[in-house]
């Protein structure tokens, strides 16, 4: 998925989240659950810096942190 997808998923979590009624009568929480779905679902694609150094730089470093020790070699 790119970035755009996660995006887009984070906000169908978040507007799934409001068929709580208790989230949707707090404003402040219905932001806070919108918001948090959004960077929670690009946590895992946090690695798009690296494609504004350069797409050697993001496939170089794409996903680096979970893989497995046997995937690097």
């Amino acid at each position: 998925m790119d970035t755009f997808s996660h995006i887009i998923m984070g906000l169908g979590l978040g507007a799934l989240a409001q068929i709580d009624p208790f989230a949707a009568d707090h404003s402040t929480l219905s932001q806070a659950v919108s918001l948090g779905t959004v960077i929670g679902s690009n946590t895992p694609d946090y690695d798009f810096i690296y494609r504004m150094k350069g797409k050697g730089s993001y496939f170089r470093n794409h996903r680096a942190i979970f893989s497995t020790p046997s995937e690097l070699n």
